[in-house]
């Protein structure tokens, strides 16, 4: 800035020429503080970070930027050195908090001292279903695997592991909360699924609740014929068994139990690539 003086003369004294002087007028530097309420805090959940800015002068003035990392989380103007700024929006995990002063006329733009700001993730739960148990043996069908919170926000998202019998089925995305396995089909018996949500920045992994298929055998059809019919008092007789199933891909096997007149007659085996089973030579009929 610059100070003139200047003397405008009287009966003793004759008039001074102005003088002027020039002062440069150094800003004065700020400290800025900031804080956070709640620390840590849950995911979805608003936080508030507040910054005092203050100095040996005048009040300070003008912007404030608030900082996670070298990402932006907004902006406030200072009233009375203070400003704060809440945010529900927070990822889950710890991230570095600063605000910068941008200054004003009476102070330096200044920053704060960092500070770790801790966003804890939301728990889930991971509940299974099928869409056929029971199922029929070597039947598809489908299992899905829901994650689920009790938090309002984001869906959880991320992948899922699938396992059957305890052996591992591989990693199966996310969509909308549900992950599907499709199953081409059992063997009969009871088999076991269970699962393991891997979690994603805003919600805990978990271990699924298993889940019990049942898988039951196929339902077949038996025929019997006999050739020729009808035959002659003594003459050879064939009579065959021809065991049905709708299932594709699986032929029926193991053995046939045949009865004449209520009597048993004894096991034959299954030819699997005819599913029949023959008595042959039954005379004196």
């Amino acid at each position: 800035c610059t100070v003139q003086a200047s003397q405008a003369g009287n009966p003793t004294y004759s008039a001074a020429s102005t003088v002027s002087r020039s002062f440069t007028v150094n800003k004065l530097a700020a400290i800025v503080s900031a804080t956070s309420s709640p620390n840590p805090s849950p995911v979805a959940y608003y936080v508030t970070f507040s910054v005092s800015v203050f100095g040996n002068g005048p009040t300070p003035t003008g912007t404030v930027m608030f900082y996670s990392g070298a990402t932006l989380l907004g902006q406030q103007t200072l009233v009375d050195g203070l400003a704060s700024l809440s945010l529900s929006t927070m990822p889950g995990g710890s991230s570095t908090i600063t605000v910068d002063y941008l200054g004003d006329g009476n102070y330096h733009a200044a920053n704060s001292t960092g500070f770790t700001q801790t966003i804890t993730r939301a728990v889930t739960t991971v509940a299974l279903a099928s869409s056929a148990n029971p199922a029929g043996a070597y039947s598809p069908f489908t299992v899905t695997a829901t994650v689920a919170t009790t938090l309002s926000g984001e869906t959880p998202t991320g992948t899922v592991n699938f396992y059957l019998d305890g052996n591992g089925l591989g990693l199966f995305p996310l969509s909308n909360g549900i992950a599907s396995y499709q199953s081409s089909g059992l063997a009969p018996g009871w088999h076991s699924f269970g699962t393991q949500y891997n979690g994603d920045k805003n919600y805990r992994g978990i271990q699924g609740v298993g889940l019990w298929e049942v898988v039951n055998k196929q339902l077949t059809s038996v025929t019997v014929t006999a050739s020729p019919n009808p035959v002659a008092a003594g003459a050879q007789l064939t009579v065959t068994a021809t065991v049905a199933s709708t299932l594709s891909g699986k032929t029926p096997t193991g053995t046939v139990n045949f009865y004449l007149d209520g009597k048993g007659l004894g096991l034959f085996a299954l030819r699997s690539e005819e599913h029949t089973s023959e008595l042959q030579s039954l005379t004196n009929l």
